[in-house]
């Protein structure tokens, strides 16, 4: 989660580039998964340019133990906090981390023209990609906010405008058309239609 909030993306934006459901990713965060495999931490990691699965757990204990922890997450306004608090014996709270970052709802309402600037942006590249000889084999969501990134002159672009643009372009009767595919293996996946 780190990561991702230090890159600045939302949960939903990296569930997007993994080509996974919109809550997967915020899913993940909240421990709803009993297990995770190495294929999908990979891809995790892929997405937020972490070149190695590392971690690190400060503590000053010299044992190991179970501790009891309480998560709190807070939505403000402006800002999300994330809190674990460590449950002691007495029943008080100790906190073990406090991360802040943007509410990605406020900024999509505080700034709504860039917004619609970034899909709009992205809706012409999608397009002109489509006009050419892109998208002939399924391409993940990844691959295509990167080409759409190298392409783009708006400074901060973002994976929603993507995935908002994708999401128009599939639902259109217009030609050159999109098709998104779910897939077992790699999630979904965008090509062309016929």
């Amino acid at each position: 989660m780190l990561k991702r909030i230090a890159k600045g993306y939302s949960a939903s934006e990296v569930s997007f580039l993994m080509g996974r459901d919109d809550g997967a990713v915020g899913k993940l965060e909240r421990f709803y998964y009993k297990t995770l495999t190495l294929e999908y931490l990979h891809i995790y990691t892929s997405i937020l340019d972490d070149d190695a699965l590392n971690g690190i757990i400060v503590s000053d204990r010299d044992e190991w133990h179970d501790i009891n922890y309480q998560i709190v997450k807070t939505t403000e306004r402006t800002v999300i906090r994330h809190e674990v608090f460590e449950i002691l014996n007495d029943n008080n709270l100790r906190q073990l981390f406090n991360l802040f970052e943007p509410n990605p709802e406020y900024d999509k309402f505080k700034y709504s023209t860039s917004y619609e600037m970034g899909i709009e942006q992205a809706r012409e590249i999608l397009k002109s990609l489509l006009e050419g000889v892109s998208f002939q084999t399924p391409e993940s969501p990844l691959d295509i906010y990167r080409r759409c990134r190298r392409i783009c002159t708006y400074n901060s672009f973002r994976p929603r405008y993507v995935q908002a643009a994708l999401n128009d372009i599939t639902q259109s009767k217009d030609y050159p058309k999109l098709k998104r595919i779910k897939t077992k293996k790699h999630g979904y996946l965008y090509e062309k239609a016929f």
